[in-house]
């Protein structure tokens, strides 16, 4: 079985939901890391320079996925079956269209966080 690593914002009710009913093939092995919580998958994403707070980061297949590249990636690795990967596959397995439309949702997500009380994740330093 190949293992999908997606370190996520686990205070954002939109990701969180997002990442628990999209259905993955059935023979990969998916570990769900909470990027507002130490662990070494956030160490090494701050380390790379990925802006936890402007995207997700998926790893597979020895390879980092990170913002519209991860939406993508999941995208094609989801079964066909269930609205929302369905509605996933409309929308992000183009990655001209994930580039597009990806912004928007990290927009909309930084508002809910804020909004909510949960503050930024803020994994890299701010200059």
């Amino acid at each position: 079985m190949e293992t999908i690593r997606i370190l996520y914002d686990g205070d954002c009710p939109f990701c969180t939901r997002y990442v628990r009913l999209l259905r993955l093939r059935e023979n990969l092995t998916v570990e769900l890391v909470n990027a507002r919580e130490s662990s070494g998958d956030r160490d090494a994403a701050t380390q790379k320079g990925y802006d936890l707070d402007h995207g997700m980061l998926v790893t597979y297949g020895g390879q980092d996925y990170y913002a519209d590249a991860a939406i993508t990636i999941l995208s094609v690795l989801a079964t066909p079956s269930g609205f929302i990967n369905r509605l996933s596959a409309a929308a992000f397995r183009s990655p001209k269209r994930a580039k597009l439309i990806y912004p928007v949702l990290a927009f909309f997500r930084r508002i809910t966080v804020l909004a909510l009380g949960r503050g930024l994740i803020r994994n890299l330093p701010r200059g």
